[in-house]
């Protein structure tokens, strides 16, 4: 089986594409590389001995992202990862959140209905929550008003998704996540950004390489796989 992953350059999508080789999936990647490079599929390559085909596309360009679809029309799933992401660049630059992550996500969804593609994840956050009442949170917590232009465009989107599936064989999930962390055991990948980290863990240890030197202090980070369980629809 195919499966097709959106931003699959960036920190997740990469560690995905590892993931869906070791579990005998076929894998296609499309990035247009805004806060990631190639670097990670050459390390993928390095990890699995699988050379991932690459598209640097924009899926905002809906005649650019079907070149995908008709080089590889066996694509049978698509894992959508492809988005801006940062909160506070969402509140200075609200129409380039809503244009790049909505106008990407209706074209991949246009795409995967005309090539009969089976099963849809998307890369949603637990930002739709927006600010809860009461914690923990879990899949039964009322969504409240987004903080952010970027938390409502991942409303949005779900909303958008729900809207589009029924009544159709195209099954989906919605995948709700924040800060992930880590690097792939190897030590050959890990986040690696081409612009200012933005997660949490990531600025914590940027900081942490920042000040502890400043102090005469030895440091030692160790990082840590973490693995994301994903039902995958399409079994």
């Amino acid at each position: 089986m195919k499966v097709l992953v959106t931003g699959g350059t960036g920190y997740i999508g990469s560690h995905t594409l590892i993931d869906l080789i070791e579990n005998g999936y076929d894998v296609v990647c499309a990035d247009n590389g805004c806060n990631s490079d190639t670097s990670s599929l050459l390390a993928v390559e390095k990890i699995t001995g699988v050379k991932v085909p690459y598209f640097h596309i924009d899926l905002c360009d809906l005649s650019g992202a079907e070149t995908i679809f008709k080089s590889h029309p066996d694509i049978q799933g698509m894992i959508h990862f492809a988005a801006l992401k940062a909160v506070g660049e969402s509140v200075e630059k609200p129409i380039q959140y809503f244009r790049n992550n909505i106008d990407s996500l209706i074209n991949t969804l246009d795409l995967c209905l005309k090539y009969d593609v089976k099963a849809f994840i998307f890369s949603s956050s637990c930002t739709v929550y927006g600010d809860v009442s009461s914690s923990p949170v879990d899949e039964n917590t009322p969504l409240q008003e987004a903080a952010s232009p970027y938390g409502r465009t991942k409303q949005i989107g779900e909303q958008i998704i729900t809207d589009t599936i029924k009544n159709k064989s195209l099954k989906s999930i919605l995948l709700r996540y924040f800060n992930p962390a880590g690097a792939h055991p190897s030590g050959h990948l890990g986040e690696s950004p081409i612009n200012p980290p933005q997660n949490l863990v990531k600025r914590c240890i940027f900081l942490v390489m920042i000040i502890l030197p400043e102090m005469g202090v030895v440091y030692v980070i160790i990082y840590t796989y973490v693995i994301l369980l994903m039902p995958i629809p399409w079994h």
